[in-house]
């Protein structure tokens, strides 16, 4: 997939979600970023919220 394409898509995604009152934080938009890219894995992203959210408890 080329870089204008998957910008397009996230840029889509990102105006839906805003239609429905939905606004994503600029971490999601990162990790939607870094998985269109293929940068990142969904189970890699995963494991890094996992990871986040056990270092604050």
């Amino acid at each position: 997939m080329s870089s204008n394409n998957y910008n397009s898509n996230i840029k889509n995604l990102k105006g839906s979600l805003a239609v429905e009152g939905i606004y994503l934080t600029d971490e999601a938009m990162l990790n939607l970023e870094r998985l269109a890219s293929g940068n990142a894995s969904c189970s890699q992203l995963v494991e890094e919220i996992k990871q986040k959210y056990i270092q604050e408890v």
